[in-house]
């Protein structure tokens, strides 16, 4: 069973990484760069200024600090104790991946610490928005899938080291929310 997953995982990758030209190239390279997903947190940090003015703002940049911690944390603790191969450093699939630029990546890939970061401060923030109707908030979760995909394009992270990651995010960023209720967050009724 585990061999099968594995099979499909390695099958997988080859097919994303396979699916390129030049111009992606460009694009997925641009996309797997912390400045592409910036934008976003940084919009809804100034809505949710707007709206909660600056001590509860502050205090939920403190929170994405707290939830990158957490996700780079347990990320590269997993990845060493796991020790699995980035497929670029695997020896029979590292020589099928088209490479862009070169890049390689470290040694260890599972689990993605770009899936995990983006998705730990997207949970957060769709968590801390409750102002913003559920059905557009839900859409928060898309924000991250061109940097996750870019690993993948990449070929620097299988899709179960995207998956994982993603995953991991969420829980710290859910975690991460319930921290910035309980002791950072102070209701607007009292500011005001």
């Amino acid at each position: 069973m585990l061999n099968s997953l594995e099979l499909f995982d390695q099958g997988l990758l080859i097919k994303i990484n396979s699916l390129h030209n030049e111009w992606l190239d460009l694009i997925m390279w641009k996309s797997s760069l912390t400045i592409f997903f910036l934008p976003f947190p940084m919009l809804i940090l100034y809505l949710y200024f707007k709206r909660y003015k600056l001590r509860n703002t502050i205090a939920l940049i403190l929170c994405c600090g707290i939830s990158i911690t957490l996700t780079d944390v347990s990320t590269n603790r997993v990845k060493h104790l796991v020790k699995r191969y980035r497929p670029t450093h695997h020896v029979e699939i590292g020589p099928k991946l088209h490479l862009v630029n070169e890049y390689v990546g470290g040694k260890y890939g599972f689990f993605s610490s770009h899936a995990s970061n983006t998705y730990g401060i997207v949970t957060l923030l769709y968590f801390a928005t409750t102002w913003i109707y559920r059905k557009r908030r839900v859409l928060f979760f898309l924000i991250p899938l061109p940097v996750i995909y870019s690993r993948m394009y990449l070929g620097v992270h299988y899709p179960s080291d995207v998956f994982v990651g993603a995953l991991n995010g969420f829980l710290m960023g859910y975690f991460t929310f319930l921290l910035y209720r309980k002791y950072f967050f102070k209701s607007p009724l009292i500011n005001e």
